[in-house]
Formats: C-alpha cells, sequence, structure tokens
C-alpha cells in the first residue's frame, strides 16, 4: 500500500497534465480571432521586429516597427520577456504561425500546473490535490486564458516557482530554496512588473516567521 500511494499521484499528475495540454491545445492551429487573441498578434508583432531587425537594433525592447516608413516605436508597459521568448521559438521552429506562439505559453501554463500540485499536496490528501489540479486546468482562467499569448500565464509560473522556493527555503533551508525564490524572481521581473508585488509579500512572510 505504501507504494501505491506514490503511483497514483504519479499517474494522476500525469494524467492532468495530458488533459490540460489537450485542453489548451485546441485550436492552437487557428488565427489570431478568438476573444483577446489580438495580444497574440500584438506579442507575434514585437517579436518578429526582434528577428527582422536583429537584437542589435531593438536591444531586446519590444518595438513595434514599421517596414513601410522604417521607424519603430518602443512599448515600453512591459518588460519585454514574452516577446523574446515567442521569437525564439519562431527561430527554433522556422515558422512564425500562431500555433508556435501559443506553444510558448502553453509550456508555462502546463509549468504552472506541476508547480502548483505539490503545494496543493502539501496542504490535501492525494484525491483533493489533484481535484485542486482538474480545476485549475478546466477553468477558463487555465484551460483558454491559459493559452493566451500574453504576460500572465508566464507571469504566474514566476509566481509559482517563488511560493514553491519559499516551501523549499522553510523545509530545507537557503540551499534548495533561495534559487528556486531567486529564479521566480528574475523571471517574473523581466515578464511583468506585478511579480515584484508577489516577491515582497514572500519576503514579508518570511521575515515574519
Amino acid at each position: 500500500m505504501e507504494q501505491q500511494g506514490p503511483a497514483r499521484w504519479r499517474l494522476g499528475v500525469a494524467v492532468l497534465a495530458l488533459y490540460s495540454l489537450a485542453l489548451l491545445s485546441i485550436g492552437i492551429r487557428d488565427d489570431w480571432r478568438l476573444m483577446h487573441e489580438d495580444n497574440g498578434a500584438m506579442h507575434t508583432t514585437l517579436a518578429l521586429s526582434h528577428l527582422r531587425l536583429g537584437l542589435a537594433q531593438t536591444r531586446a525592447h519590444d518595438l513595434f516597427f514599421d517596414p513601410k516608413t522604417g521607424r519603430g516605436e518602443v512599448y515600453g508597459h512591459h518588460p519585454p520577456a514574452v516577446a523574446l521568448l515567442v521569437a525564439g521559438a519562431f527561430a527554433l521552429t522556422g515558422s512564425e504561425a500562431p500555433w508556435v506562439a501559443r506553444s510558448v505559453v502553453i509550456a508555462f501554463q502546463i509549468g504552472s500546473l506541476l508547480l502548483l500540485l505539490p503545494l496543493l499536496r502539501r496542504l490535501f490528501s492525494v484525491r483533493m490535490a489533484l481535484l485542486g489540479g482538474f480545476l485549475f486546468a478546466s477553468l477558463p482562467m487555465g484551460a483558454y486564458f491559459g493559452r493566451m499569448v500574453d504576460y500572465e500565464p508566464v507571469c504566474l509560473f514566476a509566481v509559482l516557482l517563488q511560493l514553491s522556493g519559499l516551501v523549499r527555503l522553510e523545509q530545507s533551508g537557503w540551499r534548495r530554496g533561495f534559487s528556486w525564490v531567486a529564479a521566480g524572481v528574475v523571471l517574473g521581473g523581466v515578464v511583468a512588473w506585478a511579480a515584484f508585488f508577489f516577491a515582497a509579500a514572500i519576503a514579508g512572510v518570511a521575515a515574519f516567521r
């Protein structure tokens, strides 16, 4: 019986990851035409600026480039990591299709699921933790918005990385936990400013404890 528990947990996690991938992959090859998918078109435009102009010219900043006028306008409302990740995926696959851009955020969304499940398992039984993961993967915020090419799916992964690091830090000390927290802060910082607020929150919790 002791061996069945971990085996059932691993099987449940694998099934949930595949289930989430199946939901997130619905219509993955479609054009940017669904609600809120203008963000995907925007990040594709920014990514193509990096590919066609080169990082030396864009300086890794989000840049709207108009080939007709030869002018570019910097988009500085968010850090540039999402467009850079999409540009990297375009370069690796040799394709600029929507499915490539969507695959980037889908990977981070499934990564968030895999980070969330161990956190739930610390608080609940195997069955309840898997149920929480199922709801995370099924509700529109995960199943639909988790494939939107924008800042939120990547920022969520960074935030959960910070939280997982805090748990590891409390369990195993600075050697194992700090690197996770630091990775989450750095990734979050180059994706969306909101990640810094979460970093401040968990720093406050750690200091209080």
